[in-house]
């Protein structure tokens, strides 16, 4: 099995943003996180998920499908907010701590909306599934070893990195998790990426389980 060439994997990349909900309305904070502000890293880790799902999922494909076919495929995130506190110089962290209705809620998409429950958080359609079991951490860029984010006082703050040093009182994480239309609905799609061109290895993704 053959690896995908240069040419063709750029133009895989070049479709991952439409598959993220919500990046092209990205709201202007959360835009300002170290996973997003370096995107190239955030689409190619995408364009390798894309292709480790065709590879794990061409046995019961169908002979008309391709790997554009199974661009069929939509990203979710979810941020995670947080508000620290110092207690005997140790700094603590919980949902609790945040000000409303001054700081962001505790989970919102993309777009910056608030979401009331995570565990019903909504398929992109009815004829959707959950291509991934659960939510996982993205742990790209600049981040901690539970994927958190750190800044100052406020969630407006252009400045973000994985330092939980005195005087960072806000934190950020994202969830990440992948969602395909259903086999049964898919339509043809472009085939000039054929199964051949599938690559035998794929990187291994910064991504941590974890319950949400």
């Amino acid at each position: 099995m053959n690896f995908m060439n240069f040419n063709e994997f750029e133009r895989l990349k070049t479709r991952i943003p439409e598959s993220i909900s919500h990046f092209r309305d990205i709201d202007k904070d959360i835009s300002k996180l170290p996973q997003f502000i370096y995107n190239d890293k955030l689409i190619e880790t995408l364009a390798n998920c894309t292709l480790y799902h065709f590879f794990n999922n061409a046995q019961r494909s169908d002979s008309n499908h391709s790997l554009l076919h199974l661009l069929d495929i939509k990203f979710e995130f979810i941020i995670e907010n947080q508000r620290g506190s110092t207690i005997l110089g140790i700094p603590m962290y919980a949902n609790q701590f945040l000000l409303q209705p001054l700081d962001p809620p505790r989970f919102q998409t993309l777009n910056g909306k608030a979401l009331e429950s995570v565990l019903m958080y909504p398929l992109p359609g009815t004829n959707w599934e959950w291509a991934w079991n659960e939510w996982h951490i993205l742990m790209l860029n600049n981040v901690d070893e539970n994927g958190w984010t750190y800044s100052g006082t406020s969630f407006g703050s252009k400045r973000w990195n994985s330092s939980r040093y005195l005087g960072k009182f806000v934190r950020r994480r994202i969830w990440l998790r992948m969602a395909e239309r259903n086999f049964s609905t898919k339509v043809a799609a472009d085939n000039s990426i054929s199964e051949e061109n599938i690559p035998s290895t794929i990187n291994v993704f910064p991504f941590k389980n974890q319950e949400i």
